[in-house]
């Protein structure tokens, strides 16, 4: 592919990410997709035939943004102090929040990650991988409940980093950041100062 091409390729993709990350739509028109990326529909077309391949190609490209963090991160935190990998794993996460996981996911992703194509899948499988390498790195340094996997990590971030309906944005200033802030502190290992969850349930206070 030409590099004039390529770069419209790229842009319809950025733009496709970008439009849901802050729109937080999952039909948003292909003819404003395209607007954004300052290229013709029939531009958008030549490269991208249908939605599916589309999001496809905008899911693939979130993927590698990711792995490229995670490697990042994984490299910082292997072998370090504590205060390091403290330090890398709360700019990863951070920075998988900034990627609008929230938002991109629920719309590019399917939910039977096996209808993917092959390529897809094995980006996915890189991304776990990479996950459970810093998810250890991160338990060794007292960040992360020994019982909590990196893919349930993954799904809790981009879970709690979700767009809200806009009535409890108004009613909660920073509502993302608050909530994540409230779910990173819940994945830390639980200790005297930090009760187990359990004794805070409906149920114990009911018993």
């Amino acid at each position: 592919m030409r590099a004039d091409a390529l770069r419209r390729r790229e842009a319809l993709i950025e733009a496709a990410c970008e439009l849901v990350r802050t729109r937080h739509e999952d039909s948003i028109p292909l003819e404003a997709i395209a607007q954004r990326a300052g290229v013709g529909i029939a531009t958008l077309y030549r490269n991208f035939p249908d939605r599916i391949s589309l999001r496809h190609a905008c899911a693939a490209h979130l993927f590698n943004e990711a792995v490229a963090l995670l490697e990042e991160a994984r490299d910082a935190m292997a072998s370090a102090p504590a205060t390091v990998v403290e330090e890398a794993w709360t700019d990863l996460m951070w920075s998988l929040v900034r990627l609008g996981l929230g938002a991109i996911v629920p719309v590019f992703v399917p939910t039977d990650v096996h209808e993917l194509p092959e390529d897809l899948q094995a980006i996915t499988a890189r991304v776990l991988e990479l996950l459970n390498e810093v998810a250890s790195d991160a338990q060794r340094a007292g960040l992360l409940d020994p019982e909590i996997d990196g893919l349930t990590v993954l799904v809790g971030l981009f879970t709690a980093s979700r767009p809200q309906v806009e009535g409890l944005n108004a009613l909660v200033p920073d509502l993302e950041a608050t909530m994540v802030k409230i779910y990173l502190r819940g994945l830390q290992p639980r200790t005297p100062q930090n009760p187990s969850v359990e004794a805070s349930t409906p149920s114990a206070h009911c018993a």
